[in-house]
Order: structure tokens, then sequence, then C-alpha cells
């Protein structure tokens, strides 16, 4: 498992040494399985694409202003590298 959860949770809080996916910090009642948020998997393969230099990809899954912003700060850590 990786990512974040819909609870807000990261991955880490849904594993355990016993059976089950339940968040540990909100508890199964409030959280009873991982269940992974689309919107942060998007934004992160978003991240990735624009990293890789595929702006098409990137377009595809987020829209056009992120992106723009995504490459600016791609372009901006590399004058500083």
């Amino acid at each position: 498992m990786s990512g974040v959860c819909l609870c807000g949770h990261d991955a880490e809080a849904h594993e355990h040494y016993r059976p089950g996916s339940d968040c540990g910090v909100c508890g199964a009642v409030v959280c009873p399985r991982f269940r992974p948020d689309p919107d942060v998997a998007r934004t992160d393969q978003a991240i990735d694409a624009v990293l890789r230099g595929d702006i098409d990809r990137a377009l595809d899954l987020a829209g056009r202003q992120f992106v723009a912003l995504l490459v600016a700060l791609r372009d901006t850590g590399r004058a500083a590298a």
C-alpha cells in the first residue's frame, strides 16, 4: 500500500501486524479500510509526468493552470541547482 487514504492519513497508518487495513489513527469505526484518494493519486501522477517532461500526460491528469505552476516550479528548481 502506498499513498493517502480518503480519511487523510498515509498508507502507513493502515498497515498493521494483524489482519485488516483500518486506520490506526481514525480507528476501524471511522475508517474501516484503506481507500486511496484518487485526487491525491492524480496529483502525484501529474507531478511525476512534469518531472519526466511529459507535459501532455500531465495535462490529461490535471488542469492547465496547475500544470503551468508545476512546470514553473520545476524550472525554478533547475535554475537554482
